[in-house]
């Protein structure tokens, strides 16, 4: 049997989402709130997911979604901030997403399959940039080839459509 190509997704499987957000949490509100961050983070993650699909087809812009995600999610959890301050509670995020890195064990992870399989790719949803921004931070050029980085808005098709994954597989030379 031919060996297969593996693929992970990028955001909260290579790396934890959270880690950045709480970063850029405690940067933009300093000891405030720190009780209410574990909340903060799931609820604008949650109001994210409700506009992702809107903002990565144009519906609405990407800062709209950013405004939405944030000032929601934290009024969820009994925080306000103004629109202003949901953006740059973005653009914090952002930086720090900059900051990311594997775990030990990812790398391990990811060494165990670039050995065991024909190769390893990612599929992830986002925004070119930020996407390939972070897959740069984490250093994965040294498991994954470029031409099996699938990334939704280079496509014009997000997980998880079948179509995306069928890319996948042309890519993988399946």
């Amino acid at each position: 049997m031919d060996r297969l190509t593996i693929f992970f997704d990028l955001d909260d499987t290579l790396y934890d989402r959270s880690i950045p957000y709480e970063r850029a949490f405690s940067q933009f509100f300093g000891g405030r709130y720190a009780e209410k961050l574990p909340q903060a983070f799931d609820a604008v993650i949650h109001r994210g997911y409700e506009v992702f699909t809107d903002a990565h087809t144009g519906k609405i812009s990407m800062e709209a979604m950013h405004i939405y995600r944030h000032q929601t999610g934290l009024r969820d959890v009994g925080i306000e901030i103004t629109p202003e301050e949901a953006l740059q509670m973005q653009a914090l995020y952002a930086e720090q997403q900059c900051h990311i890195s594997l775990t030990p064990v990812m790398e391990e992870t990811l060494s165990f399959c670039q050995a065991h399989f024909a190769a390893v790719g990612v599929i992830t949803n986002g925004g070119v940039q930020s996407q390939q921004d972070k897959l740069k931070s984490l250093g994965v050029e040294r498991w994954v080839r470029p031409e099996l980085v699938l990334i939704s808005d280079a496509l014009g098709v997000m997980k998880p459509a079948p179509d995306i994954f069928r890319l996948a597989e042309r890519a993988a030379g399946a």
